[in-house]
């Protein structure tokens, strides 16, 4: 009998294990399958090869482009989430700004925008998701600063705000009778609070945690909310792309709370000093308290010594203060200064931006290219150049002088150069065309008193038709034609003062369709990385591009571009770099 029992426990033992397991295997089916798309959606997303994305690049933390010229914040993550989840290639369309992200997306060069809220007239031309992500706005003040409980507490206090921005035309709008001091930016808005321009400013909760957080204004403080204001973002599609806008809608509601708070904690911690300020408070109490101590000690004891002991610390505590308040002093004006010298040099990435050729242009006249461009610093030695001539058109590759502001003003100096030689001299034939450069380039530095051996490296072609021809002063041309990289050497001398010149050489090719060329700087092939941090060197260059042949050109641009990073590693950047891929 008590045999039975045991095999009658068994069994029921069993057939419990047997329900958990069926049990715990359909809900994990059931997850695998917790987003589902319409067959019509589906086939949308299996046509896609890249969807791109438009950005606004200065707007910390929710999305900005990082010192590596990568797009990053917090809608970096969503946008990964969004590609875990649908199977999109969905990358951020290469040199945009806000304006030009907006204007993107009518021409369907992107085709949504990640993070934005929703206005009057954006809705005139787009769509939008749900608010996946919301903030409210705060008033923002120094530590030691006035107390401030609400907006209420504001109205007869400075308050610095950046033009054009949505709160500051809410507050222009809802309290006229507040005193706005006009800011370019967000930093420069915290910077007029530091340096006692302004009393407040008035922000978003995430954007104001960062900065203080992450960007150095650890002297500010989050005072008081700001009722009923506040932002829901959204992502946007142009108006008819119903398609893509239901697939990021279901993506964005498979996006569990916790994951996007998830999300936020990476780029923002809050410190939130709402009503009494309790620390002002201690401090007041405690001086009060040290006063009454030493009264009574005098009356009660009236030990001399110990006044003298007093009246010594006191005055080496109050050096001391004083020392330290001129340190930080001296901090805040080396800060300030470093912020001017970096915004100087943002704004002379805007100019030399300028110069670039813009993608829509390359892909115009280049179809089947790409262009690979990554500054060592915020501005570059190397540019690539670009110039139309009748059927055909005329690029380059070049590597000036050094790198960042030294050689960003090279970059100039020679860029003017090949314009030159091509609209005020009409020159169209590569080697034509570098021996005038060579000439102007030689003139303008020869104005100085100094004297200036800067130049640069290049390789410059004419494409019409199927007529390549090529020209370089030490940057080779590689073609790869039936599976082998094909190298025509440049001459051995640089665009600039050299010992012995001589003319520079036109190479003619008649190239086949499916043929595929490169010209390129220095920067890639002299990196170092590896396991040994050895140089990159041109074999294995050339290695990878024979890999990448059966890819499109936009994939061998992502995929050499991956191999940079991989073979970098903890690595410093050496160079600029510029590569320029073509496929006839």
């Amino acid at each position: 009998m008590y045999n039975n029992l045991l095999l009658r426990k068994n069994i029921h033992w069993k057939i419990l294990a047997i329900c958990f397991l069926l049990g715990l295997s359909v809900s994990v089916k059931s997850q695998e399958l917790s987003l589902k798309f319409t067959p019509a959606e589906q086939t949308w997303i299996d046509a896609q090869d890249t969807v791109y994305f438009g950005y606004d690049p200065e707007w910390m933390p929710y999305e900005f482009i990082n010192d590596k010229g990568e797009h990053d914040g917090i809608t970096k993550s969503m946008i990964q989430k969004v590609r875990e989840r649908t199977g999109l290639n969905v990358q951020p369309y290469p040199g945009l700004t806000w304006p030009t992200s907006v204007e993107a997306l009518k021409t369907d060069d992107v085709q949504l925008l990640a993070c934005l809220g929703v206005t009057e007239e954006r809705e005139k031309f787009m769509s939008f998701t749900s608010t996946y992500l919301t903030s409210p706005f705060v008033i923002i003040n120094t530590k030691d600063g006035q107390f401030v409980g609400g907006i209420e507490d504001i109205q007869n206090l400075r308050v610095a705000l950046p033009k054009g921005y949505l709160i500051t035309e809410k507050i222009e709008k809802d309290y006229p009778e507040i005193e706005i001091i006009y800011t370019n930016n967000v930093e420069e808005a915290f910077l007029q609070i530091l340096t006692d321009r302004a009393d407040v400013t008035i922000d978003l909760l995430h954007v104001a945690s960062y900065y203080m957080n992450y960007k150095g204004f650890d002297n500010l403080q989050i005072a008081a909310n700001v009722e009923g204001y506040e932002i829901g973002l959204s992502m946007s599609v142009l108006k008819g792309n119903d398609t893509l806008l239901n697939i990021l809608e279901k993506t964005l509601d498979d996006i569990n709370l916790p994951e996007k708070q998830q999300v936020i904690n990476e780029w923002v911690t809050v410190t939130y000093e709402h009503g009494v300020n309790m620390t002002k408070v201690w401090t007041i109490a405690g001086i009060c308290a040290l006063v009454v101590f030493l009264v009574i000690g005098v009356i009660v004891i009236w030990n001399r010594s110990l006044k003298r002991e007093i009246s010594a610390r006191k005055e080496a505590e109050e050096q001391l203060q004083k020392s330290y308040k001129e340190i930080h002093f001296q901090k805040d004006l080396v800060d300030e200064k470093n912020r001017e010298i970096t915004d100087s040099i943002k704004y002379a990435k805007r100019i030399q931006s300028a110069i670039l050729p813009p993608n829509k242009l390359v892909k115009e006249h280049l179809k089947e290219s790409f262009v690979l461009y990554k500054p060592k610093d915020i501005v570059a030695g190397d540019f690539y150049w670009m110039e139309t001539m009748g059927n055909g058109v005329l690029f380059a590759a070049a590597d000036c002088t050094g790198h960042g502001v030294p050689g960003a003003m090279v970059s100039v100096v020679c860029n003017n150069g090949l314009n030159r030689s091509v609209r005020e001299y009409g020159l169209t034939d590569p080697g034509e065309i570098l021996n005038k450069t060579r000439e102007i380039v030689i003139q303008e530095f020869e104005k100085s008193e100094e004297e200036v051996k800067d130049g640069m490296d290049i390789a410059i072609c004419s494409l019409e038709n199927n007529v390549l021809k090529y020209a370089g002063a030490n940057n080779p041309l590689w073609i790869v034609k039936d599976g082998e990289i094909l190298e025509t050497k440049a001459n051995k001398q640089p665009i600039g003062k050299f010992m012995k010149p001589e003319p520079f050489v036109t190479h003619t090719y008649n190239l086949e369709p499916g043929d595929t060329f490169y010209i390129f700087s220095d920067g890639f092939i002299d990196q170092f990385g590896g396991v040994k941090g050895k140089k990159f060197k041109a074999k294995n260059f050339k290695d990878l591009l024979l890999s990448v042949q059966g890819l499109s050109m936009e994939k061998q641009k992502a995929q050499i571009d991956s191999s940079f990073y991989e073979w970098m590693a903890d690595f410093e950047q050496l160079d600029d770099v510029c590569v320029i891929g073509v496929r006839v």
